[in-house]
């Protein structure tokens, strides 16, 4: 019966984010933290296959809750389009201050400062300004290709990374509406 718990939290609640928050962690560039964050994923994961599957209730996929369909409506601003981008479950993402920065200075547009939400939301409407919205809608596909590469090379028990990929492939689909509506 213990076994048959700690599966149930380690599939429904461990390593539903804990890859993700791996990744992460190692995109901020900190070699030790990067190095703690690993070791704390295979642990999570040799203890999950050690555990087995229990014949009488199976494992079963990973799921992720539906995210909004924010381009289908109207009243949709750049700060929903930019929430969206920023919560992971919804965009299988997760874009730092210094990721956005990043994508800013690449395309020397100024992402502004303050909280994720505001300066992604600025970065967006300056490249609207400078018409660069659509190098930027493409260079944050080029994120989603990076997070898909990751859950493709690292997280390979499908029950944990197929939920996060096809989420990638409605984020990169989500972009390109955008890019095409401009």
């Amino acid at each position: 019966h213990m076994a048959h718990l700690q599966r149930q939290f380690l599939d429904r609640h461990l390593l539903r984010w804990l890859p993700a928050l791996v990744f992460s962690i190692h995109r901020q560039g900190n070699e030790m933290f990067s190095v703690i964050a690993d070791l704390m994923l295979d642990l999570a994961f040799s203890h999950r296959k050690s555990l087995d599957d229990d014949l009488m209730h199976p494992t079963q996929l990973l799921t992720l809750p539906p995210p909004p369909n924010i381009l289908e409506d109207a009243s949709t601003t750049l700060s929903d389009i930019a929430e969206f981008l920023l919560t992971p479950v919804y965009s299988g993402i997760y874009l730092s201050r210094d990721d956005i920065a990043r994508l800013g200075t690449q395309f020397r547009l100024p992402p502004g400062f303050g909280k994720r939400h505001q300066m992604l939301t600025n970065l967006i409407q300056t490249a609207i300004d400078y018409e660069t919205v659509d190098d930027l809608m493409h260079a944050l596909q080029d994120e989603v290709h990076i997070w898909r590469e990751f859950y493709i090379q690292r997280v390979l028990d499908k029950r944990f990374s197929g939920a996060w990929l096809a989420r990638l492939d409605e984020t990169t689909q989500f972009l390109q509406t955008i890019r095409d509506a401009l």
